[in-house]
């Protein structure tokens, strides 16, 4: 098969991927910085410029060379990581409980294949607190896959309250 749906598809992810992380960063820049702090936006500046080069007849479409893929990968997964960092700067700003969290907030990079470092090298009684940020205007129900090792977990939301969770195994 071929055409514009089976081609490239880790690139059209990627993109995707990219465009929903921009459009999250500029909300959080306007929440946590009314007045636009100028060093926030010019961490968003590059992801914009590279989604607005993807959108070249041969880049989103997966037509382009393999050495252009590669290019705009890169291009993509450098500016992807200014923007996670101003949204980190974001949080840091909204969050009022007096916790320093630069020290531990990430991002799981490797969700797709059910791998994230922080979560899974957690000791036995420690506490993860993590930021679920959902970036439309109305609340929606999602399901969140968070790969952990074999234990009992408790997930509350920001109110205390205890959330459904289910636990499965992937070997």
């Amino acid at each position: 098969m071929t055409g514009y749906f089976t081609s490239r598809p880790s690139l059209k992810r990627h993109v995707k991927y990219a465009d929903n992380l921009l459009q999250s960063a500029k909300q959080l820049n306007i929440l946590s910085h009314p007045k636009q702090d100028k060093d926030l936006m010019e961490n968003i500046i590059p992801l914009q410029e590279s989604l607005g080069i993807l959108q070249h007849h041969d880049g989103v479409s997966g037509t382009c060379k393999q050495f252009v893929n590669n290019d705009y990968v890169r291009m993509l997964s450098e500016s992807i990581g200014k923007v996670e960092q101003s949204i980190i700067d974001s949080l840091k700003a909204l969050t009022t409980s007096g916790q320093d969290i630069s020290q531990t907030q990430i991002f799981c990079h490797q969700l797709n294949i059910s791998e994230c470092s922080i979560t899974e090298k957690m000791n036995v009684g420690s506490n993860l607190i993590m930021s679920v940020y959902n970036p439309l205007a109305h609340p929606i129900n999602h399901f969140i896959r968070i790969p952990v090792e074999d234990g009992e977990y408790k997930v509350t939301n920001a109110s205390g309250r205890f959330v459904s969770t289910q636990v499965g195994l992937i070997h």
